[in-house]
Parts: C-alpha cells; sequence; structure tokens
C-alpha cells in the first residue's frame, strides 16, 4: 500500500495499480486482523480508470514470428491484441523479426485513453541495402561489434548501479519512516495506558481513540520496515551484481531481513564478500 500511495504520486499509475490489487489480494488471503482489503480494493476501483491502456496490433502481412519490445521490456508475442497498461506519457515501441530490420515507433497516452497501434517489423536486410560481411570486412565488423558490446555492458552497469542506488536510498527512507512510526506507535500506546483508568477507557473515550491510533501507526511502521528492507536488499543485490562489479564480486552474497517487535524494530544484515 505504501508502494501503490508512492508510484501513484510520480503519476506511475501502471505500476501503482498493480500494488493496489496486490495489496488488496494479500490483505483478502491473510484475512488481515487491520482488514485493510476493502481499503486497497476501492483505491485499486478508483484508480483503475485512470490507467491507459495501449493495444498492440500485427499489421497485415507482417512475419507471424514479429517481437516487440516496450519501453525496452522485451513482450515479444504475448503482446499483440491484448490492452496492456501502461503509464501516461510517451512510450517506445521497437519490432523485430527474423532476416528483418528493426522499426522503432513512439506513441503517447494520457490518463484513462485508448489506443490501438498497428505494428510491423523494418524491410528485409536485403531491401535495406545492407552490404555482405565476408573476409576483412567480417573481421572488421567483429572487432567493431566486441567493442561496441563493451560500450553497451559499461552503460548497463552504469543504469544498474544507478538503480541500485535509487532502490538502497528509498529503502533507507521507508526503514527510517518504520523507525519514527514505530516510536510514535510506542508514545501512543504508552498515553493509552496511562489513561485507561477507571471509568475513562469506554468505547470513545481519549484511551480508546490513543489505542487506534497506535495500532494505526504500528501498522504502517511494519509496512515501511518491510517496504524498506526488501528494497534495501534490492539495491545491494543490483549493486553487487552490476556488469561493473560482478568481476570483482563472484563471491558476494548479501541477505538482509527486516525485523519488527513490540519495542522497535530493525534490519538483519548477512552476506558474504
Amino acid at each position: 500500500m505504501s508502494l501503490a500511495t508512492c508510484e501513484e504520486a510520480l503519476v506511475r499509475l501502471a505500476a501503482a495499480r498493480v500494488h493496489w490489487q496486490e495489496a488488496a489480494d494479500w490483505a483478502e488471503a491473510t484475512h488481515d486482523p487491520l482488514s485493510r482489503a476493502p481499503f486497497a480494493r476501492r483505491r485499486f476501483e478508483a484508480l483503475d480508470p485512470r490507467v491507459p491502456r495501449l493495444t498492440l496490433r500485427l499489421a497485415a502481412g507482417a512475419p507471424q514470428d514479429s517481437s516487440v519490445k516496450r519501453d525496452g521490456v522485451d513482450l515479444k508475442t504475448i503482446a499483440f491484441d491484448v490492452a496492456l497498461p501502461v503509464d501516461p506519457g510517451e512510450h517506445t515501441v521497437v519490432v523485430t523479426a527474423a532476416g528483418r530490420s528493426e522499426a522503432k515507433l513512439e506513441v503517447t497516452l494520457g490518463e484513462g485513453e485508448q489506443k490501438i497501434l498497428e505494428v510491423a517489423p523494418g524491410p528485409p536486410f536485403a531491401a535495406a541495402g545492407a552490404p555482405p560481411i565476408n573476409g576483412t570486412a567480417r573481421a572488421a565488423s567483429e572487432t567493431r561489434g566486441a567493442g561496441a558490446a563493451d560500450a553497451s555492458s559499461s552503460s548497463a552497469g552504469k543504469g544498474q548501479n544507478t538503480l541500485a542506488m535509487v532502490a538502497g536510498g528509498v529503502g533507507v527512507l521507508s526503514l527510517g519512516t518504520g523507525v519514527v512510526t514505530g516510536l510514535v506507535a510506542s508514545s501512543k500506546w504508552s498515553a493509552a495506558r496511562s489513561d485507561c483508568k477507571p471509568g475513562a477507557c469506554d468505547a470513545g473515550s481519549r484511551a480508546q481513540g490513543e489505542r487506534s491510533d497506535a495500532v494505526t501507526t504500528a501498522a504502517i511502521s511494519t509496512i515501511s520496515f518491510a517496504a524498506g528492507g526488501a528494497l534495501l536488499a534490492a539495491g545491494i543485490a543490483l549493486w553487487l551484481t552490476s556488469p561493473s562489479h560482478a568481476a570483482h564480486h563472484h563471491a558476494a552474497s548479501m541477505r538482509v531481513v527486516p525485523t519488527v517487535g513490540t519495542n522497535g524494530g530493525g534490519v538483519a544484515c548477512f552476506g558474504g564478500f
């Protein structure tokens, strides 16, 4: 639910929709004692109409083995004729097929908008005027290919490092939120116990209100710890497995486990290098 709220605030509506649905399904499946399933389901139903849908349709005459990538995600052939939820904004669709050059298309969708985009790969390589590679030309091409692969690996490593730092930073912030809300919950619980005196603990009393606030704040603390631990672990894993670090950390491993108790919480880290 915390992730859904953040994604929705960042107008990443497709991701927020998934998180709200997961939260509702999880709460229903586990008989959530805080009864958050109806709230999550209402948020999902309110957000769902705002999420744009993009349907990719294979153009007439296009090879049946054509596959697509949307914003770098390989959808292969399963994406055709399905209204897939996407975030509002610009999207890049790349279409490929054996023996054909790739085609790149740009499409923009607003909130709640639905579009159908006909796609097809580019012309055959021969028709595109690509010269045959042989002899010296082949060797030169392979050399350029190796250099491009190294450059691509370096670029991918930098991108993964950036993603790792973002995930780790958000994880640390979530853990900090968990600590703060945990302290607030503890304070409210102490206040409730102090105010709960004979004749002052009935429904609607100040003590009951403080108790309710303590339970809600403790739930937020638990969720923040869990999400923060998961994001921090993901950031560490991305950092250690990036191409720029993998060669130096073949045996590296890290496991981060959030811990929550009645008097506070924290994170346990286990690793080997």
